[in-house]
């Protein structure tokens, strides 16, 4: 979507270049589990590059859950801006806001850089790509695409291929390192 009004409203009109405003993308089913997603699965970005978030318990994934579960809850009752229908200010005071869990701002909340339990790198600066992270309590972080967002405030996702598309990725690369191998070896 495009968030660049609101981002603009909030930041003023240099937003895109200032090293003091981050973004990151988080999330997660809940408690419970939902749609096949398990329950106390979290969803979390990492600056490109990096290498996943670690695996965790399904009781060390639990405070994080109810954290952003919080967060959804106060979003969920929030009223939308003027300039979108899913963008929602919130006020660093506000309770339950995604503010209130950082260290800066907390106020009751905070137990830990972002959520206490992703350690440092959950967001980035503008022009920073964000990889989305998939941890499924007891297993290992998967990759699940990147997301971006430009300085116009367009944010766009590209999620990894299906897993059909690697399969057949992977052959068009062996076929072609073979024939190169070939061609060297003649």
């Amino acid at each position: 979507g495009d968030l660049g009004a609101d981002l603009t409203s909030v930041f003023g009109a240099g937003w895109s270049s200032r090293a003091d405003v981050y973004w990151g993308v988080f999330g997660t089913p809940g408690i419970t589990s939902v749609n096949g997603d398990n329950a106390k699965t979290l969803y979390a970005s990492q600056i490109s590059g990096g290498t996943g978030w670690p695996q965790g318990s399904s009781f060390a994934q639990g405070g994080p859950t109810n954290k952003m579960e919080s967060i959804g809850y106060a979003y969920a009752l929030g009223t939308s801006t003027a300039n979108s229908s899913v963008a929602l200010i919130q006020n660093t005071s506000d309770t339950n806001s995604y503010a209130s869990f950082q260290p800066a701002y907390s106020n009751g909340n905070f137990s830990g850089i972002s959520f206490g339990y992703f350690n440092g790198a959950f967001e980035g600066t503008v022009g920073q790509n964000l990889d989305l992270y998939r941890n499924v309590a007891g297993a290992a972080s998967s990759y699940e695409g990147t997301f971006s967002i430009n300085n116009s405030g367009t944010v766009t996702f590209n999620p990894v291929p299906e897993p059909s598309s690697f399969a057949l990725t992977g052959i068009g690369a062996l076929l072609l390192l073979n024939r190169r191998r070939r061609a060297i070896a003649a």
